[in-house]
């Protein structure tokens, strides 16, 4: 039982922010721009949830308002790069800025906001769980929201837009001159990303049943370390070649879930005595960090130049 419950909650964590990952794989691995706005759009997620929520009732609504304000943010992002020339690195940062101040506007000055009293998503499934102790219908809510999202994603990905944005990661240049604008694809390639971490911040905000304005804050390293673990997972354990793009879509679903369940089985060894040191839960960003710092670490030995700047 104990370890069906620490399974039930890595699962329900991994499934919320899965759709985060693949908002991050789409810039890093498909577009290869090393976009660090995910704190910024999934705050802006999460707040623009919330809000909405608030003023028109909607849940539907809401998740329409949360992923137009998570597009915006990759907007200006791909903006500040292709047509104000700020550093790639820089730009992200100016948006997460901008975004947190923008964050408080759309809560009219507080800190959060609790839609505990909203329909959301999730509310018929809380009850319902609320009797087992676990949470399979949370779980149900999630798979179909995390099953449309990623088919829409893969159908997007095959279309013409979808293979000139793929073909892009690649080479830029070629894209170019090819007649497709560069500063077109880069726009549309981020719009997508921060969308897509902007409707995991939304999802989360749903399910927890608050908004905070500290919501983002070191998002973009959890987002990076689950896509590294998944990324690991599926190359050394399911042999799947990472050019194939079911690569691209699986990685951020089996890194999500391995993520979460990774660190609540260090909590829990922690919590038992079996390791050296204690683990407390405020600890979750510097173990995420030491995560992407062995996977930089680790695939340095092949990489150079701009790939190596890319990885993670």
């Amino acid at each position: 039982m104990d370890a069906l419950g620490l399974f039930d909650n890595a699962l329900l964590q991994g499934l919320t922010y899965a759709i985060g990952v693949l908002g991050v794989a789409v810039a890093f691995r498909v577009l290869r721009y090393p976009d660090l706005t995910a704190d910024g759009s999934f705050l802006l997620g999460s707040v623009g949830f919330a809000a909405a929520l608030e003023s028109s009732g909607s849940w539907v609504g809401a998740l329409v308002a949360a992923l137009v304000a998570g597009a915006a943010a990759g907007l200006l992002t791909a903006t500040l790069h292709t047509r104000l020339k700020v550093a790639r690195l820089l730009t992200g940062v100016l948006t997460t800025m901008m975004a947190y101040s923008i964050a408080f506007r759309m809560l009219r000055g507080r800190a959060n906001l609790s839609i505990r009293g909203d329909t959301t998503l999730f509310s018929g499934a809380r009850e319902i769980d609320a009797a087992s102790g676990f949470h399979p219908a949370q779980l149900g809510v999630l798979l179909i929201v995390v099953a449309v999202v990623t088919v829409a994603v893969m159908f997007l990905l095959r279309t013409e837009v979808g293979l000139t944005l793929r073909a892009a990661g690649g080479n830029l240049e070629l894209v170019g001159r090819l007649g497709v604008s560069p500063t077109w694809i880069q726009i549309v390639g981020l719009v997508l990303a921060n969308g897509l971490v902007a409707l995991s911040g939304a999802v989360l905000t749903a399910r927890q049943g608050f908004a905070d304005v500290n919501a983002g804050f070191g998002v973009i390293i959890t987002l990076i370390a689950s896509l590294v673990i998944g990324e690991e997972l599926c190359r050394q354990f399911l042999r799947i070649r990472s050019d194939r793009l079911v690569y691209t879509i699986l990685t951020p679903l089996v890194g999500g879930a391995a993520y979460f369940l990774l660190y609540l089985l260090v909590l829990r060894a922690s919590l038992r005595g079996w390791l050296p040191i204690s683990i407390q839960p405020t600890d979750l960003k510097f173990l995420s960090a030491v995560v992407v710092v062995a996977a930089i670490f680790l695939n340095s030995f092949g990489a150079t130049g701009e790939e190596e700047e890319l990885l993670f």
